[in-house]
């Protein structure tokens, strides 16, 4: 049996394990460091430590001198690409030429592959990834009507000079990493005002107790005993997987937003005072005893003090509004993915799309 307690509220979440909640979003309301949900690390060499692991750039790297004198024919065929004017990528109406994307790979920041002429073709996918959903949640902000304002730039200025002293904001990449940088503070700001300005519902609340168990067969098992007549803090005690299961997986009341959704739903789907069906989360199976379920008044909930009512009521709403600013920031984030999906076009040098993980995959690691 663990000795972490393994309680579906968001808040409560153990350390050492993720939270039931999305984790895209976090503080707050806000974004976190916005640079990471959209898969892009500014001004360090995190970002580009990949590109030590690109096969064309170490295979280039591995052969004699010899050898690499006789590859001036590899480098001058990349010239001539380059200086055609040939389009690397675009998105719907806007391109980046090969020759636009030269000038961002020769001034990357501190730490990243040094380019000599050849392009690093990891670090090239992921600069071209990075134009591309700048672009796009350029686009997706403004067809919500969200725009950045003076003060998200110098934000983001501030932001980006702090984690690269070097950083150089007018050069073709540190031109691409401060509007990157500056979208995602704007995103930032504008989910933490929609959140505070929404509406809230009446929170509903759940008082539970529930068994965790690795498959659905022993939460089969546990719900045919306790149709027989079993005790559920017994159960609890002897079967749970769960940290609560030495107060017989009692998990108290909370608001029902609080808890990954599937729980959520398994205990609203049962309702007040019954069992619920077995319930499969990313913790495991679950059988809940809804003591009660409903909207927050001690009259539903008659084992809550009014003092309780209150103070729970009190901390309902940075809760309330944090999951909206994680909704919508979310939503706004994949529909800018989605815009890249449908919009992109890559040349064949640098690979495909790959949506399933939202990355530029080297040619022919596709198949179809």
């Amino acid at each position: 049996m663990s000795n972490e307690s393994q309680v579906e509220t968001e808040s409560d979440a153990p350390q050492g394990r993720p939270s039931p909640r999305a984790t895209l979003f976090a503080g707050p309301f806000g974004v976190v460091a916005a640079v990471i949900a959209l898969g892009v690390i500014i001004g360090a060499a995190v970002f580009f430590a990949v590109g030590s692991d690109d096969p064309e750039r170490a295979a280039f790297e591995s052969r004699s001198f010899e050898d690499r004198a006789s590859s001036q024919d590899a480098i001058a065929e990349w010239r001539s690409v380059i200086d055609s004017g040939a389009i690397a990528a675009s998105l719907d109406d806007t391109e980046l030429s090969w020759s636009e994307l030269e000038g961002m790979l020769e001034r990357l920041p501190a730490g990243s592959p040094v380019y000599t002429g050849v392009p690093n073709l990891e670090t090239t996918r992921q600069v071209v990834r990075q134009w591309m959903i700048t672009l796009a949640l350029e686009d997706e902000l403004a067809a919500r009507g969200i725009a950045s304002v003076a003060a998200d730039r110098q934000a983001a200025l501030d932001e980006t000079a702090l984690a690269d002293p070097t950083f150089d904001e007018t050069t073709p990449y540190g031109t691409l990493a401060l509007d990157t940088r500056t979208l995602t503070t704007t995103l930032d700001r504008a989910v933490d005002e929609l959140a505070l300005a929404a509406e809230l519902d009446h929170p509903e609340y759940l008082c539970s107790s529930h068994i965790l168990v690795d498959t659905a067969a022993e939460a089969e098992e546990i719900v045919t005993l306790l149709d027989e007549g079993a005790d559920f803090a017994t159960l609890a005690i002897e079967r749970s997987g769960d940290g609560s299961a030495a107060i017989g997986g009692d998990l108290g009341c909370g608001p029902t937003i609080g808890y990954v959704s599937e729980f959520s739903d398994g205990a609203r789907e049962a309702g007040s005072g019954n069992i619920s069906s077995p319930v499969r989360s990313q913790f495991g199976w679950h059988v809940i005893s809804v003591r009660t379920i409903g909207e927050l008044t001690p009259e539903n909930h008659p084992e809550m003090t009014e003092a309780q009512v209150q103070q729970a009521l009190g901390g309902f709403e940075p809760l309330a509004r944090d999951r909206i600013a994680n909704d919508l920031g979310t939503e706004i984030v994949d529909a800018a993915w989605e815009r890249v999906a449908a919009g992109h076009s890559l040349d064949e040098r640098l690979g495909v799309w790959d949506s399933t993980v939202r990355f530029i995959a080297p040619p022919g690691a596709i198949d179809g």
